[in-house]
């Protein structure tokens, strides 16, 4: 069997309004997923990897949608990653948990995927899972009955946990409480996973003495392994005098699980890696900055949606009202193209390249790992409807940023959101975790140059606007 541009089996769609039909319809039909922002589970099918008959999709259902503070922080299921990374509060409550989140993916994949999704998905190299591990979280589920349980018991193995066919993870628990967080992670670049993750967290008294001491590991083996009160009764400003060389050996020895050995890292190397990666992040020295900005982001379209074999749909590109019949698994990328939209590229099909970009609503998305059924009521940008003065084109053209121009509408999309909605200067340490698109030409030393322009112009311009509206 052929599948070489990526077309997934055919399924149907259903789009629920309330989070009982959700839980209705997944109990219905056994071999339905449900999906959210669809980062892991869309390149699944188009892999083949996964079979199934429907999908439900989630995001109608606002109520998974929050951050509520009392004795316990919780997390709706369907906040993305973007959101969590940037959340004023938890980067001063949990800074590792905002590092965690800043470096999942990209600035597109971080627009879609959510923290529940991720959850629910139990990849071994997830950023999630060391760092809520190491602040005793809980993840609550909701089915035929709500019930909580320990992260720690929640994942049985790679891609396994306990959550049942027909339940939903709805929210993430974490005990507000005060500790010392810190978190570190080893990539080879792009959206791709980690090899190696590691996050700590310590409780300390009036004297900084440890009274208690967490440690996970993510990316090395088979699940992720938290290890407990192992620096208990240490002060913490004493942690670097501790012979960690041994200290990080006895650790990893005493994991009896098995080591990751897969065409991105052999189980020696990253052995290697998180030994270096454990001192590094227990020492302090790993800095991840990630930047101040509350947004939000949501994919409701206010629509509910049956499932059926063929869905007539109306949407909305550049503001030219586009209508076509399209099957469920139909992605946004195969409908902007079939629809003459021919600047957006199908690139790797699998998610990583950025060559698909599109801007949903102000978000830049890779439009191959969205389904064209998803943006209902959404307002869709290729480059040809780009709400830019010129400051982004003028840039690439100047700097010779084009090269074979394949990528250039993707990374086009990507600096239009990263400039707008998350840093307009352009901060190198910010923009390595956020622009992660593929140059085929492997140019990438005039494209910073033209992103560095663009930012540049973009400032002017604010700054002519603030003082027009000052006079």
């Amino acid at each position: 069997m052929v599948f070489a541009l990526g077309i997934p089996k055919s399924f149907k769609y259903e789009r629920p309004l309330s989070i009982t039909d959700a839980i209705d319809l997944l109990q219905e039909n056994t071999r339905a997923k449900p999906i959210a922002g669809g980062q892991s589970l869309i390149p699944m099918l188009k892999l083949r990897v996964v079979d199934i008959d429907e999908v439900i999709d989630l995001n109608e259902l606002q109520e998974l949608r929050y951050i509520k503070l009392g004795d316990s922080i919780r997390i709706g299921a369907l906040l993305t990653h973007n959101e969590i990374a940037l959340n004023k509060t938890l980067q001063e409550k949990f800074p590792s948990l905002t590092k965690a989140a800043w470096t999942i993916g990209d600035l597109q994949v971080r627009n879609r995927g959510t923290i529940g999704g991720s959850i629910s998905y139990a990849d071994p190299s997830g950023n999630y899972f060391p760092v809520l591990l190491t602040l005793d979280a809980e993840v609550s589920i909701v089915g035929k009955c709500r019930k909580q349980i320990k992260l720690e018991d929640f994942v049985k193995g790679p891609y396994s946990t306990e959550l049942n066919e027909g339940e939903i993870l709805e929210s993430i628990i974490i005990p507000n409480d005060e500790r010392v967080t810190n978190f570190g992670v080893i990539k080879r670049g792009g959206s791709a996973y980690p090899e190696a993750l590691v996050a700590v967290s310590f409780k300390i008294d009036n004297e900084e003495k440890i009274v208690s001491s967490r440690i996970a590991i993510g990316g090395v083996f088979s699940k992720p392994v938290l290890f407990k009160d192992e620096l208990i009764g240490n002060k913490i400003s004493d942690i670097r005098k501790i012979d960690l060389d041994n200290f990080t050996k006895k650790l990893i020895d005493s994991v009896s699980l098995d080591v990751l050995n897969d065409i991105h890292a052999s189980k020696d190397y990253r052995i290697r890696l998180v030994r270096n990666l454990l001192m590094e992040t227990l020492r302090g020295n790993n800095e991840i900055r990630v930047p101040q900005r509350d947004i939000a982001i949501t994919w409701k379209t206010g629509e509910s949606i049956k499932a059926q074999d063929i869905y007539s749909i109306k949407l909305k590109v550049n503001n030219e009202e586009i209508t076509g019949n399209v099957e469920g698994r139909t992605l946004l990328l195969d409908f902007l193209r079939n629809n003459g939209f021919t600047e957006v590229k199908r690139g790797c099909d699998e998610g990583k390249c950025g060559a698909c970009t599109v801007i949903v609503n102000g978000k830049a998305i890779k439009s191959c790992n969205i389904l064209a059924i998803q943006v209902l009521n959404k307002d869709i940008r290729t480059i040809k409807g780009l709400n830019d003065p010129g400051y982004i084109q003028k840039s690439f053209l100047e700097n010779y940023a084009m090269q074979c121009g394949y990528c250039t509408h993707g990374f086009m999309m990507t600096v239009y959101d990263y400039l707008n909605n998350i840093d307009q200067s352009a901060d190198n340490e910010i923009m390595k975790n956020s622009i992660k698109n593929i140059c085929r030409c492997t140019g990438y030393i005039n494209i910073i140059k033209a992103i560095k322009d663009a930012s540049k112009e973009l400032s002017k311009n604010s700054l002519r606007d603030n003082n027009s509206h000052n006079v």
